[in-house]
C-alpha cells in the first residue's frame, strides 16, 4: 500500500492473487467498493508430469535483466516469462507468439471509460513432441531417482520416444519464481538434478564402442571376419597385464563372440593393431566426438582422443598402453 501511494495514478500495476471461482465472484459482486481495481486473468504454465519430463520439456521463468537486453522489446517486457531450459527454451521463438495491447481512456479515478485502440495478441505455435509418455513414465520409474539416464529412439526415424534423467526436479517450482532455499538445494545436491544427463553429461563410452571398433578394423582389413584369438583372461604387453572382465577368460574368440560376450582381451589386441589415430578417425565417422544436433539446449560433445589431442592438450606423447585402454572405451574417452 505504501509503495502504491507514490505511484503515478495513470499507470496500472498487477497485484498477484490466485483467486478461485468463488472468491472471484465475491470480488466482482463488490467491485464498486474498489474503484480503479479490475479483476483480470492470465495464463500460467503448469507441468502435469512434474519431474518426469522436466529435463526434456524444461520450464519457464521471469526474464532477467541480461535476457531482456537481448530480446525484441516489441515482443517482451520485463514482467514476461521466457523459456529457461529444455523445449521451452529451444522453441521459445515459436511458442511465444505476439503480445497484444490496448489503449484506453480512463477517468480521474482510473476506471476505464472506453477503448481507443487495440491490437489483439497472436497465439504462439503448438508443438507436438515425439515422446511416448508411457515409455517416458516407465523409463523414469526404472531409474527410481538413482543417478542415471535412459533414452529410447525409434529404430527407423531416430525420433526420441523417451529421454529420462534422474534424479529429477519439479519444473513447477520455477513458474512463479523458485525460492532461494529451494534453488540452493538443487544446486548443492551432489547428484546434480538440474543436468539433463543424456545430453549434458559426458561419460566414458565403455564397451558400447566395441562393435564400432570391430567394424572399423574389418573395413580397413586389419582383421578378417574369420580372425580369432585365444583369451586366457588377460593380455600382456610391455610387462603390464590388462585383465578381461571375465577373469577365467573367454577361450577361443572370433569377432562375433568378441562383440556378443564383450571380450576385453580381443579388443585390447585389436586396438593395438589398429593404432589410436585409426580408431579416432573411424569413430568420428560414426558420430563419436560430435554433438547429435538434437533440438534441446545444452548438448555437450564427447571426446575420442588421438596423438595430436594429447600433444596439444597435455603436451605429452601418446603411449601404446593408452591405445589398449581406449579400444574398450576407457581412458580419456568420453
Amino acid at each position: 500500500a505504501q509503495w502504491l501511494k507514490w505511484q503515478k495514478t495513470f499507470n496500472s500495476y498487477t497485484l498477484p492473487f490466485e483467486l478461485d471461482e468463488i472468491e472471484a465472484a465475491r470480488f466482482a459482486a463488490r467491485s464498486h467498493h474498489f474503484p480503479g481495481i479490475q479483476l483480470t486473468t492470465e495464463l500460467k504454465r503448469v507441468y502435469p508430469y512434474g519431474s518426469m519430463t522436466a529435463h526434456v520439456v524444461g520450464y519457464v521463468g521471469r526474464i532477467n535483466e541480461k535476457e531482456l537486453k537481448t530480446l525484441d522489446p516489441q515482443r517482451y517486457k520485463g514482467t514476461d516469462v521466457i523459456g529457461k531450459s529444455g523445449i521451452e527454451k529451444y522453441y521459445e521463438d515459436l511458442l511465444m507468439g505476439q503480445p497484444g495491447w490496448r489503449q484506453v481512456e480512463t477517468n480521474a479515478r482510473g476506471r476505464v471509460i472506453r477503448v481507443l485502440e487495440e491490437q489483439p495478441p497472436v497465439n504462439g505455435q503448438d508443438i507436438v513432441l515425439t515422446l511416448d509418455i508411457h515409455l517416458q513414465k516407465k523409463a523414469y520409474a526404472l531409474l527410481d531417482q538413482r543417478p542415471g539416464a535412459m533414452v529410447a529412439l525409434h529404430p527407423e526415424t531416430g525420433a526420441v520416444l523417451a529421454m529420462a534423467s534422474a534424479p529429477g526436479y519439479d519444473a513447477n517450482l520455477f513458474v512463479d519464481g523458485i525460492s532461494r532455499r529451494a534453488y540452493a538445494q538443487l544446486l548443492n545436491n551432489p547428484h546434480r538434478p538440474l543436468i539433463n544427463r543424456p545430453i549434458g553429461g559426458v561419460y566414458p563410452p565403455g564397451s558400447t564402442i566395441k562393435p564400432f571398433v570391430a567394424l572399423i578394423a574389418l573395413e580397413h582389413k586389419i582383421i578378417s571376419p574369420n580372425h580369432r584369438i585365444f583369451d586366457p583372461g588377460y593380455f600382456e604387453y610391455a610387462g603390464h597385464i590388462y585383465r578381461d572382465w571375465k577373469r577365467q577368460g573367454h577361450g577361443y574368440v572370433d569377432v562375433h563372440k568378441a562383440i556378443s560376450d564383450s571380450c576385453d582381451t580381443f579388443f585390447y589386441q585389436l586396438g593395438l593393431k589398429m593404432g589410436i589415430d585409426l580408431i579416432h578417425q573411424g569413430l568420428q565417422t560414426f558420430g563419436f566426438d560430435q554433438t547429435t544436433g538434437i533440438d534441446l539446449p545444452g548438448e555437450l560433445k564427447g571426446l575420442i582422443p588421438n596423438k595430436a589431442w594429447k600433444r596439444r592438450v597435455r603436451g605429452q606423447p601418446w603411449y601404446n598402453g593408452e591405445t589398449i585402454i581406449a579400444s574398450i572405451g576407457q581412458g580419456y574417452s568420453l
